[in-house]
């Protein structure tokens, strides 16, 4: 799988929009890695997780081919991650030939309902596009194989997480997410993980509320990772999904986060698993 994040920010983006803080000053005079958009991935040119405000921008700054998209795979329905709008724009005559004849949207129950009020053209120019999907399912997804999990994110709903497989590689993307659940760690005992892409929204702190981590939650949720064999040594972690309330920028994030092997993600970042 060639993974390239496009993405690395919470949902204020960094520099924030309205934002004079140290740390959006500094990133604006820094620049390079320390410009920070909405959070997304995309793996191999067909799959892509979440769909923020930013998409149109990650699609001329890294030559996207977003019309050879198979799989759009939605987390929730907060708007960094999920920008319906957009949606509309897969149908004729923004898009020729229409995209829709070749993509699969999956989502929960809230993010398909999101996406069909949002749309202007009548619901019938997208049948089939939509599909719902719920935590601890097992997707066949040619050439991939995809597994929901339950974040820990909304508690009126249910967030969704994702574990990408190909070619005997998997990928875990937990992103939003606290520490998981007790049934999301039952269910991933018998598992184990080559990558795990994970978010870490207050940077160098302890969350301040179960919805997100930091750093501190993030090496306990390794620890228990590595206690179910979920992950071990050879498993590649890579952080993301930060924002400018962590304070650090990015060369300090690294001089924090790498000594303890978890590689600092940025805007445009490429791995190949």
């Amino acid at each position: 799988m060639k993974i390239k994040i496009l993405g690395t920010c919470a949902a204020e983006g960094w520099p924030a929009l309205f934002c004079n803080c140290p740390a959006c000053r500094k990133a604006g005079q820094l620049g390079v890695k320390n410009l920070r958009t909405r959070c997304s991935i995309q793996i191999d040119d067909l799959l892509k997780v979440d769909l923020p405000p930013d998409s149109l921008i990650h699609a001329h700054k890294y030559n996207l081919k977003m019309h050879e998209l198979k799989y759009l795979l939605i987390t929730h329905s907060h708007a960094d991650h999920l920008s319906p709008g957009e949606i509309e724009y897969i149908i004729h005559p923004y898009a020729v030939p229409p995209v829709i004849e070749n993509l699969k949207v999956l989502g929960n129950s809230e993010c398909i309902a999101i996406m069909k009020k949002a749309m202007e053209s009548p619901l019938s120019d997208f049948e089939g596009l939509m599909n719902e999907v719920r935590p601890f399912e097992t997707l066949s997804l040619p050439p991939y194989s995809v597994t929901t999990l339950k974040a820990n994110h909304r508690p009126d709903q249910f967030p969704l997480n994702y574990i990408i497989e190909k070619d005997g590689k998997s990928l875990l993307y937990t992103c939003d997410t606290g520490f998981y659940e007790e049934e999301t760690w039952e269910f991933l005992k018998d598992r184990r993980v080559d990558m795990v892409i994970s978010e870490c929204t207050e940077g160098p702190n302890r969350s301040r509320g179960q919805y997100h981590m930091g750093f501190p939650d993030v090496l306990e949720f390794r620890e228990k990772a590595d206690k179910i064999s979920l992950s071990d040594s050879d498993t590649q972690w890579i952080l993301t999904h930060f924002s400018h309330g962590g304070g650090l920028l990015h060369d300090e994030l690294v001089s924090l986060m790498e000594p303890e092997g978890f590689k600092v993600a940025w805007d445009g970042l490429e791995i190949d698993l």
